[in-house]
C-alpha cells in the first residue's frame, strides 16, 4: 500500500514488531464501501484507511488479471520531471515483471526463488533516497493482485465491548489470518520464513482505528531480515536507501495462486475483448491506388478528403502550410518565317508561379496498405500529327507516337479500408485476380497558332502515364462478440507489460492498438481454446506526475511518495462472498513530482517549544526534517541519479525531434527459427546511427544489434536466437545533428 496510510497506524506497527515492516502473500480485493466489499472490514478496525485501494481477501476469493498483454505509457507530466532516466527506471521495474517464465512451470516448491531479494544502498540512504524502480515493483505486486501480508497475517475480525463493560479491560476481540503459505495455499504465520504473532493495539476513542492487530516477528533477531515480498512499499519509505534486485518466493507464489493455469475462476472477458463466437466468412476485398490518397490526403481538409473517399476514418490531423512550386508546361505550333508551306514548328515554354497552400498531416484508423514502395514506373508519352524531319517533299503528314518509361521517386502501391465488420481482425486468404490500369494525365497539348494556316491538322501531346495496380482479395473474417463471454476459464499463468508512448512529449495523443490472444475455458471437463481481440484505446497503466503534498491548511502528513487507483470487476462475484473477481484497465499511477519537502514539526511532535533567548519558537532548516527524494540507484559503485535530472530531461527532450517507431510488441520468437524484426527512426537530421545503449543488457543470444538496412531510417535486428527467455534491452540511435533518443524494448524467445 502506499505511504498515505496514517501515520500513527505506521508508528505503532513499527513498535511493536521493533523492527521493519515485511511483505508476503495476501489476496487484495474491494474495500467495505465497494460492490462486494466485506462489512466487518472497517475502519474502526484497521481498514480503509488513508490511502487504501483494497482490503484481505479469503482463500478463492482474490481478484486477478485475466489479459494477458498490458500497455502502459508515462505522460508529459512524468516526462518532464523525471526525463529519460526516469522512464528507465519504469521500464526495469516492468522488466522484473516480464522476466517472470509461465507461472506453471517452476518448481512446486518454489526452490529457486530467494526468501528475500532487499538491499542497501548507504550513500542513498545519507541523501535521503527512495529508489522509483523498487516503489514502481510494489505498486505493480498490488495492481496484479497482492496484499500486504505485514498488516494483514494477522488482522482484526470483530471488536466487541459488552453492555455495561469498560474500554479495554472488557473489549472482545476476533482475530484472523489472511496469509497464505506459497506452496500448500494454507493459512501461515509466516512470511519468507520469518514466523509472526501479534498483539492488539486499543485506543477506545479518538480516530480511526481504534483498535487494530500489530504482527510482529517471535524472533526478534529475524528483525533485521524482515523486507522481504515486494507487494508493499512500507519498508521503502520507512528505510531510505533501500532497493530490490527481484521477486521472492511468496510474491510469485501468490502470483501463481491467483493466475496460475490451475486456478479456475467463473469471469468474463475484458469490455473492450471480442470472442470469435462462429465460423469465419469469406469477402471480397479490392485494393485502391496509395498514389492517389497520398496526393489527396496532403492538400484537402478532412472534410474534403472524407467526400473523395467513403468509409475512411481519420484519428487525428494536423494542419501547417508551405511554399507551393506549380511548373505550367505550355506548347503551340507556328510557322515561323521562311518555312516550307505546310509545315509548322512546335514551340515549348515553362513559368513558374509559387503560392502559400495548407498541408495535412493525417492518421488514419483503418487504412491497411497492401503494397508500398518508394518509387515506380512512369511514362512519358507524346503523340504528334505531322511531317517527320528530312522528309522529301509532299510527303504527308502522319501520326508519330515515341515513348519512354522509367523509375521515379514517388508514393507508389495500394490500400485497403479495414472491413466495418472486421471486429475481431482478418486474414487473407487469396488473390482472386491482378489489374493494372494505366492513368493518362495530359501535361501540355499544341495546336497552330492563332491566324496560321492548318491545312494538314498538325498538332502535339505529351502525356505522363503511371499505373496502379488493383487486387481482388478473398479475406476470411471471423465473426465475434463482446457480449456473453462469461465462462470457466483458467489463469493466463503470464502477464506481459509493453511500454507503448504517446507520440511526443508534448501531446497526449496515444494510438489505438488491436491486440490478439486467447483464454482457455472448461467445457464438459475438457479445455476450449477461445480467441479474443481486445481494442486498446488508452493504455492500461497510465503513468504521470503531479504535486501530491498537503495543502492548505491540510492536517499534517508526511509527503505521499506516490497515489493510485485499481479497477476491480465483480459482475461475476457470487453475491455472498467477496470474490474472486477480476481486476481491469485502466489504472492511474501517480508520482510526486515535489521535490525534497522538510518536515518541520511543532510541540505536538517534539514535546517541547524550541526557543532563543526566550523568543518564540524557531524553526529553520536546522530543525527541518528531510522527508524524501526520488531516486534510481542499485548495488554497483554508479553514483545514484537523484531527480529530476537535467541531462534526463534533456535526453527526453530530444525525443520531440527524434523518436524509435515500431507497431506494437516486438514480436514473440522460437529457439532455431529465424528471426527478424523492423526499427524506424523518426527525425529531422538524417543519416541515422543505431547501437545498443551503452548500459543496455544484452540482446537475446543469437541475435544481432540493429543493422541498417538500405535507408538509414530503417534498423532490423536479426538473426537466429538460441536460448529462450525474456529479455530486456535498450535501442539508441542518434542523427547527424547530434540528437540522441533511447527505447527500451522486450523479446520473448520460445522454446
Amino acid at each position: 500500500m502506499c505511504r498515505s496510510l496514517k501515520e500513527l497506524w505506521l508508528a505503532l506497527i513499527l513498535l511493536a514488531a521493533t523492527g521493519p515492516s515485511v511483505f508476503g502473500f495476501s489476496l487484495l480485493g474491494p474495500l467495505t464501501t465497494q460492490p462486494a466489499g466485506e462489512p466487518w472490514q472497517l475502519p474502526v478496525i484497521g481498514y480503509d484507511l488513508g490511502g487504501d485501494i483494497g482490503t484481505p481477501k479469503n482463500l478463492g476469493e482474490g481478484y486477478r488479471w485475466n489479459t494477458p498483454n498490458l500497455y502502459y505509457a508515462c505522460d508529459s507530466t512524468f516526462q518532464n520531471y523525471f526525463g529519460s532516466n526516469g522512464l528507465a527506471a519504469i521500464d526495469q521495474a516492468f522488466g522484473v515483471y516480464n522476466d517472470l517464465a509461465p507461472l506453471t512451470t517452476y518448481t512446486s516448491d518454489l526452490s529457486e526463488w530467494p526468501l528475500t531479494t532487499s538491499r542497501i544502498n548507504y550513500r542513498a540512504q545519507a541523501l535521503g533516497l527512495v529508489d522509483i524502480k523498487s516503489v514502481t515493483m510494489c505498486f505493480l505486486a498490488e495492481q496484479l493482485g497482492l496484499a500486504e501480508p505485514d498488516r494483514y497475517v494477522w488482522t482484526l475480525h470483530d471488536r466487541f465491548l459488552p453492555t455495561g463493560g469498560t474500554c479495554p479491560l472488557d473489549e472482545i476481540y476476533f482475530v484472523v489470518r489472511r496469509n497464505f503459505d506459497p506452496v500448500t495455499y494454507e493459512y501461515s504465520s509466516f512470511i519468507n520464513g520469518v514466523l509472526y504473532s501479534y498483539e492488539i493495539f486499543e485506543f477506545c476513542t479518538g480516530t480511526t482505528p481504534l483498535a487494530f492487530a500489530g504482527p510482529f516477528p517471535v524472533d526478534v533477531a529475524q528483525a533485521s531480515d524482515t523486507f522481504t515480498a515486494i507487494a508493499s512499499d512500507d519498508a521503502l519509505v520507512t528505510h531510505l536507501g533501500l532497493y530490490y534486485t527481484g521477486l521472492t518466493k511468496d510474491d510469485v507464489g501468490g502470483f501463481r495462486y491467483l493466475m496460475g493455469t490451475n486456478r479456475l475462476v467463473v469471469e468474463s472477458a475484458d469490455t473492450n475483448s471480442f470472442m470469435q463466437i462462429t465460423n469465419n466468412s469469406l469477402q471480397l476485398l479490392v485494393t485502391s491506388n496509395l498514389t492517389t490518397l497520398a496526393a489527396a490526403a496532403l492538400t484537402n481538409p478532412p472534410a474534403t478528403l472524407l467526400t473523395l473517399f467513403p468509409g475512411l476514418v481519420i484519428n487525428n490531423f494536423t494542419q501547417g502550410f508551405s511554399n507551393i512550386v506549380t511548373t505550367n508546361i505550355f506548347a503551340y505550333l507556328t510557322n515561323f518565317n521562311f518555312s516550307p508551306p505546310g509545315t509548322a514548328t512546335l514551340v515549348v515554354g515553362t513559368n513558374y508561379t509559387t503560392n502559400v497552400a495548407p498541408i495535412f498531416f493525417y492518421q488514419f484508423g483503418n487504412v491497411i496498405t497492401n503494397n508500398l514502395y518508394a518509387n515506380g514506373f512512369v511514362t512519358i508519352q507524346t503523340i504528334s500529327n505531322g511531317i517527320p524531319p528530312f522528309s522529301p517533299p509532299g510527303t504527308a503528314p502522319r501520326l508519330i507516337t515515341n515513348t519512354i518509361t522509367t523509375q521515379a521517386n514517388f508514393p507508389n502501391g495500394s490500400f485497403f479500408l479495414l472491413p466495418t465488420n472486421a471486429l475481431c481482425g482478418f486474414s487473407i486468404v487469396s488473390t482472386q485476380l491482378v489489374t493494372v490500369t494505366p492513368l493518362t494525365n495530359v501535361i501540355v497539348s499544341a495546336t497552330i497558332a492563332p491566324g496560321t494556316v492548318n491545312s494538314n491538322n498538325l498538332s502535339f501531346t505529351e502525356s505522363i502515364i503511371t499505373y496502379s495496380t488493383n487486387y481482388f482479395l478473398i479475406v476470411s473474417i471471423p465473426q465475434c462478440s463482446n457480449t456473453n463471454t462469461v465462462a470457466l476459464r483458467e489463469g493466463i499463468d503470464k502477464v506481459n507489460f509493453f511500454r507503448r508512448d504517446f507520440d511526443s512529449l508534448l501531446s497526449q495523443l496515444w494510438a489505438p492498438i488491436t491486440n490478439s490472444y486467447t483464454l482457455t475455458a472448461i467445457s464438459n471437463n475438457a479445455p476450449m481454446v477461445q480467441t479474443f481481440f481486445r481494442v486498446v484505446t488508452a493504455p492500461d497503466i497510465l503513468i504521470s506526475a503531479a504535486d501530491l503534498t498537503s495543502g492548505p491548511g491540510s492536517p499534517v502528513h508526511f509527503d505521499l511518495e506516490y497515489t493510485r487507483s485499481i479497477n476491480y470487476d465483480t459482475g461475476t462475484t457470487p453475491a455472498t462472498l467477496g470474490g474472486p473477481g477480476n481486476i481491469r484497465p485502466r489504472v492511474n499511477y501517480t508520482l510526486n513530482k515535489n521535490g525534497p519537502v522538510y518536515f518541520n514539526p511543532g510541540t505536538f511532535f517534539v514535546g517541547t517549544a524550541i526557543t532563543i533567548s526566550n523568543a518564540p519558537v524557531v524553526k529553520n532548516e536546522g530543525t527541518g526534517i528531510l522527508d524524501f527524494l526520488w531516486g534510481s540507484f542499485d548495488g554497483t559503485t554508479n553514483a545514484p541519479i537523484v531527480y529530476p535530472s537535467g541531462t534526463s530531461l534533456a535526453n527526453i527532450e530530444n525525443q520531440v525531434f527524434l523518436q524509435i517507431m515500431v507497431s506494437g510488441p516486438l514480436p514473440a520468437g522460437n529457439v532455431n527459427v529465424p528471426y527478424s524484426v523492423q526499427l524506424q527512426a523518426n527525425g529531422f537530421q538524417p543519416p541515422f546511427t543505431w547501437s545498443l545503449a551503452p548500459d543496455s543488457p544484452g540482446l537475446p543470444p543469437g541475435l544481432a544489434p540493429p543493422a541498417v538496412q538500405g535507408d538509414s531510417s530503417i534498423a532490423v535486428i536479426s538473426g537466429t536466437p538460441t536460448t529462450p527467455g525474456i529479455y530486456d534491452f535498450f535501442i539508441q540511435v542518434q542523427d547527424s545533428g547530434g540528437r540522441t533518443t533511447q527505447r527500451n524494448f522486450s523479446i520473448e524467445i520460445d522454446p
